[in-house]
């Protein structure tokens, strides 16, 4: 039986749009597991700003100087050309406000980790490269009144690995100044 007579038109509308999505944006490429890998993966950032729309891409510790309320895609990409076996995206934020010479500190307080693992397919292939997402609101508020925000930060910690234990860690911290 052919796919046209399995698939309703709606369905095979659906799998045309994903199938010319994956060719415009490409799939990860996959390569055979080597028998070893002696160099770490490469940690990459990009930050996209929702509010004027502008991208910077980072490679390893990178800062963003930020304006409070200002929000943020950031993206962890973790390439390795012998294969990623494991990446993780964790954050953190903190703030101060300060009335007269009293200061009243928020944080540091740590997110969720997120953690992707991979194994090789059935044909011993492996990924080499990957991402995890995660919005970033700047938008830090001071807890009592009569408190002016004085500065604040969201620091992202990013982790890749490989199949033989070469692992790279890489911050980003997006610091935003009143």
């Amino acid at each position: 039986m052919s796919f046209s007579r399995k698939c309703s038109g709606h369905t095979r509308l659906v799998l045309g749009l994903l199938a010319s999505s994956f060719v415009m944006t490409g799939c990860p490429p996959r390569v055979t597991k080597p028998s070893s890998d002696s160099t770490p993966p490469v940690v990459k950032w990009n930050v996209f700003n929702h509010g004027t729309n502008e991208s910077q891409d980072f490679t390893g510790n990178a800062k963003v100087t930020a304006k409070r309320g200002d929000l943020f895609r950031v993206t962890l990409k973790v390439e390795d050309p012998e294969g990623v076996s494991m990446l993780s995206l964790g954050s953190s934020s903190q703030w101060t406000c300060v009335s007269g010479g009293v200061a009243q500190s928020s944080g540091p307080s740590l997110d969720k980790t997120d953690v992707q693992t991979f194994q090789p397919d059935s044909s011993g292939k492996v990924l080499t490269s990957s991402f995890l997402m995660r919005d970033a609101n700047l938008d830090f508020k001071c807890q009592q009144s009569g408190f002016t925000f004085s500065g604040g930060s969201v620091s992202f910690f990013g982790t890749g690995e490989n199949y033989f234990k070469g692992k790279t860690q890489a911050t980003l911290v997006l610091e935003a100044k009143p």
